[in-house]
C-alpha cells in the first residue's frame, strides 16, 4: 500500500476566499485520505484478531492481551506483595550442621530382600 499523503493545513480565511471549484477538489482529495485511512483501519483490525485459534499462526506468535481492569489488579496486587526471602525484623533459624565428619561406614544387605537367600559380598569391612 502507497503511503497515504497529507496535504498542508489551509487556514479559514483561504477557505472562505477560494472558489467553489477549488472547495470541490479539496473535499474530494479529503474523501479519498479518510477512504484510505478506513481502508488501512480494517486492514489492521483483521490484522490483529487474528490469533492461532483463527488463523493457520503458530500459538508462539500470539500477542497476549489484557484488560485495562487486569492490568490495574496486577499493579495493586503487586504493590502490597512482600519480597521474598527473610523480611526485615524477623529472628532468623539455621539447622545446625553435622560438625566433623571422622569415619563412613558401607553396608550392604545381608541377604536378598525377596527369598531370603544370603547375599555374598567380597567387600564386608568398615573403610576408615
Amino acid at each position: 500500500m502507497k503511503p497515504i499523503e497529507i496535504p498542508p493545513p489551509i487556514e479559514r480565511e483561504q477557505l472562505t476566499r477560494a472558489t467553489s471549484e477549488v472547495l470541490v477538489d479539496f473535499v474530494l482529495r479529503q474523501r479519498g485520505i479518510i477512504e484510505q485511512l478506513v481502508a488501512e483501519i480494517e486492514r489492521l483490525k483483521n490484522n490483529a484478531s487474528s490469533d492461532s485459534q483463527s488463523s493457520s499462526k503458530p500459538p508462539s506468535s500470539d500477542i497476549h492481551k489484557r484488560s485495562e481492569r487486569q492490568a490495574a489488579e496486577k499493579e495493586q496486587a503487586k504493590e502490597g506483595k512482600r519480597k521474598p526471602g527473610g523480611q526485615p525484623g524477623h529472628v532468623g533459624k539455621t539447622r545446625k550442621g553435622l560438625g566433623r565428619i571422622d569415619r563412613y561406614e558401607v553396608v550392604r544387605p545381608q541377604q536378598f530382600p525377596r527369598g531370603g537367600h544370603p547375599f555374598k559380598s567380597r567387600i564386608s569391612q568398615t573403610i576408615r
